[in-house]
């Protein structure tokens, strides 16, 4: 009598383990989609621009540089470099000096 209370027993906590295993399964399913898309941010609209040193004007109506601008829009970070026809021309004008 005790076997067969201990076997039930038993079966009850291995369908609780399973039904939390599907559980956290399901929650992490529905969780990364969702946090992937809280991350995106998008920019869109007509942002005036500076055609001469390429600074954007904000909402408040400051001039700010547009790497500054879309960092703070969407979190992207920048570094610098040449392309290579900056580069080329760099070179020129430090031989030329």
């Amino acid at each position: 009598f005790l076997s067969i209370e201990l076997n039930e027993l038993t079966k009850d906590v291995d369908r609780t383990i399973n039904l939390f295993y599907i559980l956290i399964f399901s929650i992490i399913i529905i969780s990364i989609p969702i946090l992937y898309f809280m991350t995106i941010r998008t920019l869109y609209g007509i942002k005036p621009i500076c055609s001469k040193c390429k600074k954007i004007r904000d909402l408040r109506g400051n001039w700010i540089q547009i790497e500054k601008y879309i960092s703070e829009q969407s979190g992207v970070k920048f570094s610098h470099s040449y392309c290579p026809q900056c580069y080329e021309e760099a070179l020129l004008e430090i031989e030329n000096s």
